[in-house]
């Protein structure tokens, strides 16, 4: 369960972005704009509308694979096993 969520959009030709949420922390990111590929824990092609969840230490590697901007949220928050004020 979240207690708190972060929203970030990001709006830039991105390369080898690392995604990575950190211990007792866990995000999903949504893809709302463009075509990412992804590299990581897990390997493949994000597009619109597609959603991805990472949990603590797991990280992904993003590359834009358009010319456009790339568009995306990240909402996170702790693990419910690590869940603290």
């Amino acid at each position: 369960m979240y207690k708190r969520a972060i929203y970030w959009f990001k709006r830039d030709p991105l390369k080898n972005r690392i995604i990575k949420p950190g211990k007792g922390y866990e995000e999903i990111v949504l893809i709302l704009k463009g075509k990412v590929r992804a590299t990581g824990i897990w390997n493949g092609i994000l597009t619109e509308g597609q959603a991805i969840h990472i949990v603590e230490e797991e990280s992904l590697y993003f590359e834009n694979l358009s010319s456009e901007e790339t568009i995306y949220i990240i909402a996170g928050g702790h693990s419910e096993k690590e869940h603290h004020h």
